[in-house]
């Protein structure tokens, strides 16, 4: 176990300086990105940048020949010329402890059961072998590989659990950007921050020991809470630019960017997001922004889907291209056994013309979860009516308050 806090302390030290790194070229001086300080971007922007670079060497080459220390010089120079001592703060102290916090969590964490069907084969392509043409024809589940795959093949190698960093950076991440939101001057902000902290506490309680959807550490190469919080993120940071402000910079849209071309390497639905995206796109007129070249990124993940799958995103069959490697009605048939694993397992394809799953199978399966949800979004919802009253009369001393109550 030491050894292993001591390659997580490392690797969190490379995401972060990856992501510095990230900011310093694109010469941007200023402290603070969409009303946050900087620091609290490099980590999760360390490990979209980190996965992006593995993601593009292995069109060339298997993972086993990424050589890591070489690829590293070029970001200690540029962090070395732009070396400057960190200024601590009570904020900085939390940080920190919620960063040792979470490696308590490597002491009782395990593989999920997806692992062993498809996650562990995937990364063990990708550390073995070059992009290859038709996997998906070896084994369906192969055309699954997301960007999640490229970052956890390279940590197993080190540790098979330090493929946990993946997520915990994004928890890291997540809570730390709560901190940020208590203590900023932005509202919008701080009811946000405000309304998750009620809720993440109301998740200790209720029935079968609580639980009512608030974000959990998940099991190693279980991705659902990572994909959240960056969808998160990214609705968060487009409103509050959408409602809020009058511009948005160039390092804004393309950090924006990142967040949305990394959901949909990470998850087919996160296409949904580009409709956000468009919408700022639209109001601030930055069609020709440099930052819109990231989009490569995401033609070079098309292409990828391509080669692996003759599809664009798999298992859409409308989505699929004839070629020679083309498995006809193979993503049709993954199609359907993805849709009524997560409606009735039991019934199959049974379930996929009706509705009777959500009586029969998601509303028994998951009632507690949904009472504690509902109880919870009621005592919200209470608590915020009477503080707003109390607002009424006392409103200098709950300003703070008015507005969460507000945005509730």
């Amino acid at each position: 176990m030491p050894s292993l806090f001591f390659y997580y302390i490392i690797s969190l030290l490379i995401f972060y300086l990856i992501g510095r790194s990230f900011f310093i070229i694109f010469k941007f001086d200023k402290n603070k990105v969409f009303d946050v300080r900087i620091e609290n971007f490099y980590l999760i922007v360390g490990l979209i940048v980190a996965s992006q670079i593995l993601f593009l060497f292995n069109f060339f080459s298997g993972l086993d020949e990424f050589n890591l220390i070489l690829s590293l010089i070029p970001f200690l120079i540029i962090n070395a010329l732009r070396f400057s001592f960190p200024k601590f703060s009570s904020k900085s102290f939390l940080k920190i402890l919620i960063t040792f916090l979470f490696f308590i969590s490597f002491f009782d964490i395990g593989l999920s059961k997806d692992s062993y069907l498809y996650h562990l084969s995937s990364q063990n392509w990708l550390y073995s072998e070059k992009i290859v043409f038709g996997i998906s024809n070896l084994n369906p589940y192969l055309g699954y590989m997301s960007i999640s795959e490229y970052s956890s093949a390279v940590l197993n190698e080190i540790d098979l659990n330090l493929a946990h960093i993946f997520n915990l950076i994004f928890l890291i991440t997540f809570f730390t950007t709560i901190i940020e939101f208590i203590s900023s001057e932005n509202f919008f902000y701080k009811n946000i921050a405000f309304s998750l902290g009620i809720f993440g506490i109301l998740d200790n309680f209720g029935f079968d020991g609580g639980r009512n959807g608030f974000i959990a550490i998940q099991e190693i190469n279980k991705f659902d809470y990572s994909f959240s919080i960056l969808s998160f993120l990214f609705l968060i940071f487009s409103l509050n630019q959408l409602f809020y402000k009058n511009r948005i910079s160039n390092i804004e849209l393309l950090t924006l960017s990142l967040f949305l071309i990394f959901a949909i390497q990470m998850r087919v639905i996160g296409v949904i997001l580009f409709i956000l995206f468009l919408t700022i796109l639209v109001k601030f007129k930055q069609f020709r922004s440099y930052s819109n070249f990231s989009f490569l990124l995401l033609l070079a993940w098309i292409i990828k889907n391509f080669i692996n799958t003759s599809c664009i995103f798999y298992p859409i069959p409308q989505t699929c291209i004839k070629s020679k490697w083309l498995f006809i009605n193979q993503a049709e048939y993954i199609n359907r056994i993805v849709l009524d694993s997560f409606r009735d397992p039991e019934n199959g394809i049974n379930s996929l013309d009706n509705f009777y799953w959500i009586l029969e199978v998601f509303i028994p399966s998951n009632k507690n979860v949904i009472f504690n949800f509902l109880i919870s979004v009621a005592l919200l919802r209470v608590l915020l009516t009477i503080l707003s009253k109390i607002v009424n009369t006392k409103k200098n001393k709950f300003k703070i308050i008015y507005f969460l109550s507000s945005f509730s």
